[in-house]
This record gives structure tokens, sequence and C-alpha cells, in this order.
């Protein structure tokens, strides 16, 4: 039996070897497809406003809240926790131009220039 495979193997390898046409390849040089980006939405922030409350306010500030009639909820961050959530602020905001930056590298690249009209 495995006589048999070699033999038909071989058989079907010299075949191959018989076809005399030379295989040509030729590059073909295709354009750049169109960068195609979704315009993003600018963001725009809300206004927060921070009450800071120390021991000398917290009776002023409470009473003060209850007048405007609004829900009383509190945060509370210490001067540590202000400087890291800024930090990140701060992060965010760099990482976010570097990302813009990186967008516009690519739309320069794969968008021609349009030539200034004169």
């Amino acid at each position: 039996m495995k006589s048999i495979l070699a033999l038909i193997l071989i058989t079907l390898l010299a075949g191959c070897s018989q076809i005399k046409e030379r295989l040509m390849i030729k590059p073909k040089i295709v354009e750049r497809p169109a960068l195609v980006l979704q315009e993003t939405r600018p963001v725009t922030s809300k206004p927060v406003d921070f009450i800071i409350i120390t021991k000398e306010n917290v009776e002023e500030v409470f009473k003060d809240l209850e007048k405007s009639g609004e829900d009383m909820v509190f945060f509370a961050l210490t001067e540590q926790g202000y400087k890291a959530l800024s930090l990140n602020v701060a992060d965010l905001r760099r990482y976010i131009v570097q990302q813009n930056a990186v967008i516009k590298a690519y739309k320069d690249y794969y968008q021609p220039k349009k030539e200034e009209k004169k």
C-alpha cells in the first residue's frame, strides 16, 4: 500500500516538472484607500460648583443648603485625594491631546493635501 502511494506521489511530482511556462509576477501599485474618520463631537463641560466645608463654616453651609431646597449629598476629598484627582484629569487631557496628534498624522498621511487656489 505504501509503495503504491509513493509511486503515485512520484508520478505527480514528475508531471509537475514538465511544465515549461514561467511564472511572472508583476507588482501592481495600488492607491491607498480613503481614510474615513467620523468627526468627533467636542466635549462641553458642565459647570461644577465646589463648596469648601471646614470646621468653622460647616453649620452655615448646611443651613444655606437646606434653605436652597436642594438635596444634600457630600463627597469628601483629602488634600492628597484632590491632588490625585487633578493629576488624573491632567493625564487624561495629555492623553487626548496625544491621540488627536496621532489621528491628525493618519489624516495627513492618507488624505492628499488640497492644493491652494491662487
